[in-house]
C-alpha cells in the first residue's frame, strides 16, 4: 500500500538558540491509518507535524535534513497550494489560522482559495460547519468567539479543503468534553471515507484512543515508540514516557460537590455580574455572556469554573482579574473594598492577582526563561525562590532558553511559574493544563497543591477532565456555568436541568 506520508532521517534546528528539535526520525503514514502522536511537553510532536507539511522552513524559520514525501513526491518540489490540498493542519493556537471575519467565511477560506465552483464551496461549507457544531455561530464574528470556539472554526477551515492526511496538533485542548470526541470522530470517519489518514498529537489521550490504530511516542526528538495503541493502557509504560491516562476516574463521595462557602471562608466575591460586549443589546437569540453571576472565591481552596466552550468561562475569569468591567454587578474583595482599588493586573509585582490566560506567550518581556521568571518577584523578594519554583513545574533546564522558542506547554509552565512567584493573594488560571504531559501535570498539581496550602485561593477555567479530577477533592469549590436552554452534564457537577429565564445562570 502506498504511503500517504513517508518522513526518513529526518532532522530539525529551530529557534533563536538554535536548538536540536528532531533528531533521525523516520515516520510512515499510510491510508486507513489514525496515528496518535504521544510525548512530553517539548519533544517534538508539534515540530514533526510543521515539517511533514512544509510549514518548517518555508514560514517557520528552522533548518531541515532528510527526506519528507507527500504521495510519492518530495514536499519541497510541491507548490504551496498542492500541500493544501494534499494535507490539512488544525494548529495548535486557532488565531495562528484564522483569516476572515466570520465563522461561514472561514470554512469557505480554503475551497475558495482552491478557485472551487460555488456550489462545491457552499456544501463544503454546510458539510463542515454541521460536523463541528458551528451551523449556529455561522454569523458570528471571528473575533468575538471563544477560545475553544475559534478551536473548532481552525479544525472546520482543515476540514473543509478535504486533504486526504489530516495533521491536528492537540486539537481536544480547551474543548469540552462533547466537542473534543466528536470532532475527533468525524475526523477520523472522514479520512477512511477519503481512503485518508490522520496524524493526530495530543495529551489527552482518551478522546483519541479508540480511533487509534497506532500509537508513536516521541522523546528528546526522537520517536522511542511504534506499535500499539493498547500499550497507553499499560501504567509502567506511562509512566516512562510521562504520557496521562486514556481514562480519569472522578473522585466519589460527599467532599466532592458545589458548595456556596468552603470552610477557609471566601476572600473575593461576585454579586450579580453581567457583562455584554459595547453595542450588544441581549436577546432570547443571542443572550448576554454573562447574566446575574454569583460567585465566591475561598482562601486555601480551588474554585473551579467549568461549562461548555462559549459559555462565558474565559469572560468571568477576566472580570475577576480586572481585565474586563463588567456591565453591571460587583466584584469586590471581602474586608469590603472593591476589587479595582486593589489594583489586579495581568502579571505579578506583589500585585492582589495574579492572571494567566489561554496566550501566555502575550505576558513574556524577556530575552531569557531565568530573568522572564525573575521579572514576577515582588521586590526584595531572595531570587532562590524563583529556583524554587522553576524546579517545581521542571523549567530550570530552560533557564538560558528564550520564551518564545518554548513548546506550547513548557511556555505555559513557565507563565504559571512567574505568576506563583508573585505570590498573589489569588491566582486565576484559564486552562491551565493545555501541552501538559502526564508527568508535567503532576508537578504543576503539587505546585498548587502548595500555594493554596499557604493560603492562596486559586481559580481555575477548564474543561480537562485530567486535570480537574485530580485536584485536591477536600479543597474544591466547584462552579458551573450555564448557557440560556442548554443541558450541561459534568461528571464533577451531575446533571443539571435546564434554564428557563432567558438569561444564562450560574451556581456557586
Amino acid at each position: 500500500m502506498d504511503a500517504i506520508l513517508e518522513v526518513q532521517r529526518l532532522c530539525c534546528v529551530r529557534g533563536p538558540d538554535g536548538c536540536e528539535a528532531l533528531h533521525d526520525v523516520g515516520l510512515t503514514v499510510r491510508p486507513g491509518e489514525v496515528i496518535l502522536l504521544a510525548g512530553k511537553s517539548g519533544c517534538g510532536k508539534s515540530t514533526l507535524i510543521h515539517c511533514a507539511c512544509g510549514l518548517i522552513p518555508r514560514i517557520f524559520p528552522g533548518q531541515v535534513r532528510g527526506s519528507i514525501e507527500l504521495y510519492g513526491r518530495t514536499i519541497g518540489a510541491l507548490a504551496t497550494w498542492e500541500i493544501a490540498q494534499r494535507a490539512g493542519l488544525a494548529f495548535q493556537n486557532p488565531d495562528h489560522q484564522l483569516f476572515t471575519d466570520t465563522v461561514q467565511g472561514e470554512a469557505a477560506f480554503g475551497p475558495e482559495n482552491l478557485a472551487l465552483p460555488q456550489e462545491e464551496v457552499a456544501h463544503r461549507v454546510e458539510d463542515v460547519l454541521r460536523r463541528t457544531g458551528l451551523l449556529g455561530l455561522r454569523h458570528r464574528l471571528t473575533r468575538t468567539l471563544s477560545f475553544g470556539q475559534k478551536r473548532r472554526v481552525g479544525i472546520a477551515g482543515v476540514l473543509s479543503l478535504k486533504p486526504r492526511l489530516f495533521l491536528l496538533d492537540e486539537p481536544a485542548s480547551v474543548l469540552d468534553d462533547e466537542s473534543a470526541r466528536s470532532i475527533i470522530a468525524d475526523v477520523a470517519r472522514l479520512a477512511a471515507e477519503m481512503g485518508g489518514a490522520v496524524l493526530v498529537a495530543e495529551h489527552r489521550l482518551g478522546y483519541v484512543i479508540d480511533h487509534a490504530t497506532r500509537l508513536v511516542v516521541m522523546d528528546r526528538g526522537s520517536i522511542v515508540y511504534d506499535g500499539s495503541p493498547a500499550a497507553a493502557w499499560d501504567h509502567e509504560f506511562r509512566a516512562r514516557h510521562g504520557l496521562r491516562a486514556p481514562a480519569c476516574e472522578f473522585p466519589k463521595g460527599p467532599q466532592f460537590g458545589i458548595c456556596s462557602i468552603p470552610a477557609a471562608g471566601p476572600v473575593l466575591q461576585a454579586r450579580r455580574v453581567c457583562f455584554s460586549y459595547a453595542g450588544h443589546r441581549p436577546t432570547a437569540e443571542e443572550p448576554a455572556i454573562l447574566a446575574d453571576v454569583n460567585l465566591d472565591v475561598a482562601a486555601s481552596a480551588a474554585t473551579v469554573v467549568a461549562g461548555p466552550n462559549g459559555s462565558g468561562k474565559t469572560t468571568l475569569l477576566k472580570i475577576l482579574a480586572g481585565l474586563l468591567r463588567p456591565t453591571s454587578g460587583t466584584v469586590r474583595w471581602c474586608d469590603g473594598s472593591s476589587a479595582a482599588a486593589q489594583g489586579m493586573y495581568s502579571r505579578g509585582r506583589g500585585s492582589s492577582i495574579a492572571y494567566v490566560g489561554h496566550q501566555p506567550l502575550y505576558l513574556f518581556r524577556r530575552g531569557q526563561v531565568l530573568r522572564e521568571l525573575a521579572s514576577w518577584l515582588p521586590p526584595k523578594t531572595p531570587l532562590d525562590l524563583t529556583v524554587d519554583i522553576a524546579e517545581r513545574l521542571d523549567i530550570r533546564h530552560l533557564f538560558a532558553r528564550h520564551p518564545l522558542a518554548l513548546s506550547e506547554g513548557e511556555s505555559r509552565r513557565l507563565a504559571i511559574a512567574g505568576a506563583l512567584a508573585a505570590q498573589p493573594r489569588v491566582l486565576i488560571l484559564d486552562e491551565p493544563s493545555v501541552g501538559f504531559d502526564g508527568h508535567h501535570m503532576g508537578c504543576l498539581l503539587d505546585a498548587l497543591d502548595r500555594y493554596m496550602a499557604s493560603g492562596g485561593a486559586l481559580v481555575v477555567a477548564s474543561n480537562d477532565q485530567d486535570f480537574l479530577c485530580r485536584l485536591p477533592t477536600s479543597a474544591v469549590c466547584l462552579s458551573a456555568i450555564q448557557q440560556v436552554s442548554t443541558a450541561f452534564d459534568h461528571p464533577l457537577f451531575g446533571s443539571q436541568s435546564r434554564v428557563k429565564s432567558d438569561k444564562p445562570s450560574s451556581t456557586a
